[in-house]
């Protein structure tokens, strides 16, 4: 490269920088203009992007770049993407705003951060009505000089807007402060965590407050005047019949002299726990020795089309003049049973079962050994019609959970069609392996019952009440356990979460 005349260089060095979870390497290092856009690094690729003059502008632009090859993730970020939790571009931006926090940590002025086209795209999201576009670059910005300006430019259409960005970036600038300044905090730590594997651990931070961007983007903000008289508590069904509050709670700081509404009343979901994973399905074998009458379910019925005519005085009686038999097995259905703490499953509770959906598969989970990984946690108690001979052939089951998401995701992808009924019994007391309630993971679950339509109920009787209907062809609805139905509503809803899980299918 060519050194130009009169001008001092100074090229980022990151193969100095350590990290936790990875050696030391070799890095490929170019030139660029100071732009936004411009520069850039690849953590996976080892190849870093940016300005070498040294200009004020530049020296920032260098350090934002060297924050990312230090704290931003790397061999495992497409792992971090396919947890599904948040969207990958607003990870992006919520990570923009760790790393320009992080300068701001080690004596850097962010305010000097910016490239003067700010308020022409605030300006450009605005006349286009582009509201999750706004939220994400107004986060990305937060606490640079370039977050005024942007503001600024959505302010010439919008005023709603402007203000409603401006608290948003606020909000998120006081979660970061708030857990930074934790004695315990691990918000730029770059080591690999026990209990998900996944490095750095500091990127849970950006993951979470992701998901409540992910929120945010969808909640476009109205006037006071237009907003409708809230319902209690209790909300009102949705098309589903999930019964859901269509807003989250108020804010105590709301007034009637607001011009609009506060937006952020949806929170972020809680940190408690955070560095924490689902455990691993370990399998366990019991014997299925008992065979339950008509266990295939096997049903002659007529038809129009077959080899032997054994309904043939149907030629006179029946339009469509079936007088062949046809075999028809019954539907079946998966029941997961989660079987820790107040939960039981009993042997005439499975037999209930199978004789109102001859040929289900019953699983049964729990952990047993509090995540050290050692004993069986999942068992399938029944399977084509036959389950353990007596109660006694039950397996042992455990106080702790777990492993509630895995168990799920394997029964989800258990059916045979999407038509197959699938049941998850549940208290709604899912915790990580050491057993800690977590909203982050119980989202996860929350959202793949939404996604498969997962019919979920709280016992046993309920789930035998549910197959009944079904196989009369009759409508079952949602029984969200209360830990649930909390976490539901703080979130927005059930549609909230369906158009944000929708969205996110689209851009993918």
């Amino acid at each position: 490269m060519t050194k130009p005349k009169n001008r001092e260089t100074k090229f980022p060095e990151p193969h100095f920088i350590s990290r936790n979870d990875r050696p030391v390497g070799r890095w490929t290092v170019e030139e660029c203009a100071p732009k936004r856009g411009v520069a850039h690094s690849n953590n996976v690729e080892r190849r870093i992007v940016a300005p070498t003059g040294n200009s004020k502008l530049e020296r920032l632009i260098r350090a934002h770049e060297l924050m990312h090859t230090k704290i931003s993730p790397a061999d495992d970020y497409e792992k971090w993407i396919k947890r599904g939790i948040a969207s990958h571009q607003s990870m992006v931006a919520v990570e923009e705003l760790r790393v320009n926090y992080g300068l701001k940590l080690q004596g850097f002025d962010v305010a000097e951060l910016l490239d003067g086209n700010e308020d022409a795209d605030g300006e450009y999201v605005a006349i286009h009505n582009q509201w999750d576009s706004a939220v994400i670059f107004a986060v990305a910005t937060a606490g640079t000089g370039g977050a005024k300006r942007f503001l600024v430019g959505v302010r010439r259409h919008n005023k709603l807007w402007a203000d409603s960005l401006a608290t948003i970036q606020k909000r998120f600038l006081k979660e970061i402060k708030k857990d930074t300044s934790r004695a315990s905090n691990g918000v730029y730590s770059t080591r690999v965590e026990n209990e998900s594997g996944l490095a750095p651990r500091g990127f849970q931070w950006t993951e979470r407050m992701a998901e409540y961007l992910d929120r945010l983007c969808k909640n476009e903000p109205k006037p006071i005047e237009a907003k409708t008289a809230k319902k209690d508590t209790e909300g009102e069904a949705d098309e589903e019949g999930d019964v859901v509050s269509s807003v989250g709670p108020q804010s105590e700081s709301s007034t009637p002299e607001e011009e609009v509404e506060d937006i952020t009343r949806l929170s972020p979901l809680s940190s408690k726990g955070d560095n924490e994973d689902w455990g691993k399905l370990i399998w366990g074998k019991v014997p299925l020795t008992k065979t339950v009458q008509g266990n295939l379910g096997r049903k002659r019925i007529s038809s129009n089309l077959g080899r032997n005519p054994r309904r043939i005085h149907r030629l006179y009686t029946d339009p469509q003049r079936r007088i062949f038999d046809r075999v028809k097995r019954a539907q079946g259905g998966i029941v997961l049973v989660d079987g820790s703490g107040s939960m039981q499953l009993t042997h005439a509770n499975i037999i209930q079962i199978l004789e109102s959906a001859p040929g289900a598969l019953v699983a049964i989970y729990s952990d047993m050994d509090r995540g050290r990984g050692k004993l069986p946690n999942i068992h399938i108690v029944a399977k084509d019609g036959k389950t353990v001979a007596n109660e006694k052939g039950l397996p042992e089951v455990g106080a702790g959970n777990g492993v509630d998401y895995p168990a799920l995701k394997w029964a989800v992808g258990q059916r045979k069609n999407h038509r197959t009924p699938l049941i998850w019994v549940t208290d709604g007391g899912v915790c990580t392996p050491t057993g800690g309630l977590n909203d982050r993971l119980t989202m996860s679950c929350i959202k793949e019952s939404i996604d498969s339509k997962v019919l979920v109920v709280e016992d046993v009787e309920e789930a035998v009440n549910a197959l009944k209907k079904l196989h009369m062809r009759q409508e079952v609805t949602r029984n969200w356990p209360v830990y649930f139905s909390q976490l539901i509503r703080k979130v927005g809803g059930v549609q909230k979460i369906q158009k944000i899980q929708t969205a996110r299918s689209e851009s993918n």
